[in-house]
């Protein structure tokens, strides 16, 4: 739409994977030649090298996965771009959209405490109460149809899951690996070992004669992190958590990346799965972290108390025919 009103538009996202998905799209510290790992607000950008005339030629920039942006990244593309036309507007007077969900991943901070990660987030800029805000109403990553499933992963980003009654059934028909274990290895064969047939598999590649082998029935699969996972959709996955969670919406954007809940198979050494949630992230209301201690807040009209990290654990119970999530309490 904003090509056919002859607007330059340039979309970026902060990791290389998310940045694929756009249209012409770069990552953020490729396109404002960020200094990676450096708090400063510096650039490597030079006002007389092709790539910064065409960023100034740039009428739009949209800004994908916000969560993952920093505070700092964000005032630094605001210097960047003032700089370019030595403009004193915010962006240097260029429209930014910024599209993301705070339930998702934060800005990586090496060995940041959560007060370092709040007061890091965009939402603590100076430049975020310039932005208009807008909701989407559909959920179209999400099969349509699937409103149970889609219900239970807003709570899980919300911090809210099994919040009531301390315990409620978990979503029928959620493969567990226990469960496809207990297939194979159930009946009078339980407990013994037990043969695992193989399949013939036919090679269809345009040979001049024909092959078929007998193996077991595997397909090539890759494993990337959560963090990487941050905007992809995919039609299967596997979930292997060896270890808690330890950030904001890793465990939301773990379960998201299913786009319905048969899509999904969980693998966990656990039988409890941690889900982190500052809900002053969620909040809408501008805030700003002092320190640790006191644990207070700055906002309008003076101080009011800062409300804790949601580290609410979900504990995974397995059964025969179903499968049940228990609330646990907060750590």
């Amino acid at each position: 739409m904003l090509s056919s009103m002859n607007k330059n538009v340039q979309c970026t996202a902060w990791t290389g994977i998310a940045s694929t998905l756009l249209s012409n799209g770069r990552t953020s510290a490729s396109l404002f030649k960020l200094k990676i790992g450096n708090d400063s607000k510096t650039s490597n950008h030079s006002k007389g090298s092709n790539e910064t005339k065409k960023l100034k030629e740039v009428d739009v920039i949209i800004w994908d996965e916000c969560s993952m942006i920093s505070k700092t990244a964000l005032e630094t593309a605001d210097f960047v771009l003032r700089d370019l036309p030595d403009s004193p507007f915010s962006f240097g007077g260029k429209r930014i959209v910024l599209g993301g969900d705070f339930r998702q991943i934060l800005p990586v901070i090496r060995r940041g405490t959560k007060t370092d990660l709040i007061n890091n987030c965009i939402k603590n800029s100076y430049l975020w109460n310039q932005f208009q805000k807008f909701s989407l109403l559909d959920n179209m990553r999400i099969i349509i149809g699937d409103a149970n499933w889609i219900k239970f992963l807003l709570d899980v980003g919300d911090g809210v899951a099994n919040d009531y009654e301390d315990r409620v059934t978990f979503l029928e028909g959620l493969p567990v690996l226990e469960d496809l274990v207990d297939d194979v290895f159930g009946g009078s064969n339980k407990g013994k070992d037990t043969f695992v047939p193989r399949i013939t598999c036919y090679e269809d590649k345009n040979l001049p004669f024909h092959l078929k082998r007998t193996q077991f029935p595997v397909k090539l699969a890759f494993a990337i992190s959560i963090n990487k996972a941050q905007g992809q959709s995919f039609g299967r996955v596997g979930l292997y958590l060896p270890e808690d969670v330890f950030a904001h919406g890793q465990t939301y954007v773990a379960l998201s990346r299913a786009r319905s809940k048969n899509e999904l198979l969980i693998k966990s050494t656990s039988e409890r799965l941690l889900n982190v949630v500052y809900k002053e992230i969620l909040s809408s209301h501008f805030f700003l972290i002092l320190n640790d201690t006191p644990n207070r807040t700055a906002a309008a009209g003076g101080y009011s108390r800062l409300i804790g990290a949601d580290r609410r654990q979900i504990r995974l119970v397995f059964y025969k025919n179903e499968t049940e999530f228990l609330s646990t309490r907060y750590t």
